[in-house]
């Protein structure tokens, strides 16, 4: 006897961080992106998660704790064919904002307790101190410190450029 995979209806399988998982929640919406298939993004939402976390090994080291999380696929009519195994990587939408100030993370530096980015002022720079909202993995909400348009520099200037400490 032999069993047959059904490829009508595909999961993708991926591991969450453990400081990550409780964010995830069944039914969230989430975008995965499949190499092997010219590299397409589907949409999916996320149909399960594991209940035991599964040591890491490899480069990775074994002190990593990873949950398995599974997303359902939406295949729209004339889908490139998927197989089972093939390598992807998913996007979950753990939370969006609708309107706000952000930032980059590179544009943000830590000077023991407060936070700061460099605000462009002519050919130099100045030191705002600013407040932190919400993060994503690649960018940060200011809540308080700069206005909308306002640009700031995504690297620590030369000391000589800056031109106050504020």
């Amino acid at each position: 006897i032999i069993v047959l995979p059904d490829t009508s209806e595909m999961l993708a399988q991926i591991k969450v961080h453990e400081s990550l998982v409780n964010r995830v929640k069944p039914g969230m919406k989430a975008t995965v992106k499949i190499d092997a298939a010219q590299g397409k993004t589907f949409e999916g939402k996320v149909d399960s998660i594991g209940i035991m976390a599964q040591q890491g090994g490899g480069w990775m080291g074994d002190n990593v704790r990873e949950y398995e999380v599974k997303i359902a696929l939406d295949l729209p009519p004339g889908s490139p064919a998927l197989k089972p195994s093939m390598r992807c990587e998913a996007q979950i939408i753990t939370e969006s904002v609708a309107d706000a100030l952000s930032v980059p993370l590179t544009a943000i530096f830590n000077e023991g307790p407060r936070t700061v980015v460099y605000a462009v002022r002519g050919a130099k720079y100045e030191k705002v101190p600013v407040k932190e909202g919400r993060r994503s993995d690649l960018m940060a909400e200011l809540t308080s410190g700069v206005r909308a348009g306002e640009n700031v520099l995504l690297r620590e200037p030369p000391p000589a450029l800056v031109l106050s400490d504020a």
